[in-house]
């Protein structure tokens, strides 16, 4: 098995527990707004950046909804439950912890934008894990996931040959990018199940993960 010198975690879904408290606040905004509570629409739209979700509402709602409106009481509801603590997927800081005391160079990349993904972290507590230099948000590349640019640029940053690095991703778009970066990559679906054979694994957890590759 290839020697794993670095690894790239996704964030929502994947360290922190927020595709679940995101989905029920978008929830709570539908039925606050008269919309029908399409939660199977909710979780289509998990790893999808922000213009392909509009999309995706302004076809399974239609004209009726006013996404700015839905978009600005969605947020509201979601700043509120953040401000009361973003819960950690099972696993994630004792992966964080064994990899932080082996010194085994990590980073962050996901398809929020930078500043909202370091906020999110240090609220989860697990900011100190990564230092800023090393949380990438979508705006740091031309092109964000399904696209590799993210995870090349992760590369860059943690000086890793992409072959050697592993990373642990939830979503479709994630895994994809991923793969087409050449690194290896195990998925772990959350809210929404795997849709691609790209994953090199497909598993229920970061700690089953880590120990498939030997890094746990």
């Amino acid at each position: 098995m290839t020697e794993i010198r670095a690894v790239i975690f996704d964030m929502d879904g994947t360290l922190i527990d927020s595709e679940r408290l995101m989905i029920g606040c978008a929830m709570v905004a539908l039925r606050q707004l008269g919309h029908p509570e399409r939660e199977d629409v909710l979780v289509s739209m998990v790893g999808i950046v922000n213009d392909e979700c509009d999309a995706i509402l302004r076809e399974a709602f239609g004209p009726s909804m006013d996404l700015a409106e839905f978009h600005g009481v969605w947020r509201g509801h979601v700043l509120d439950a953040y401000s009361k603590g973003i819960p950690l997927r099972p696993g994630a800081r004792d992966l964080l912890d064994h990899l932080s005391d082996k010194g085994t160079p990590i980073a962050v990349a996901t398809n929020s934008k930078t500043e909202p993904a370091k906020t999110h972290l240090k609220t989860a507590g697990i900011d100190h894990y990564f230092g800023h230099p090393r949380i990438l948000g979508r705006d740091l590349v031309a092109t964000p996931k399904p696209a590799p640019d993210l995870f090349l640029h992760a590369a860059e940053v943690l000086d890793t040959d992409p072959a050697h690095c592993l990373v642990f991703e939830d979503s479709d778009a994630g895994t994809v990018g991923a793969r087409a970066a050449g690194m290896h990559v195990v998925q772990i679906p959350d809210m929404k199940p795997a849709g691609t054979d790209h994953a090199h694994l497909i598993t229920d957890s970061l700690l089953s993960g880590a120990r498939h590759y030997g890094i746990l």
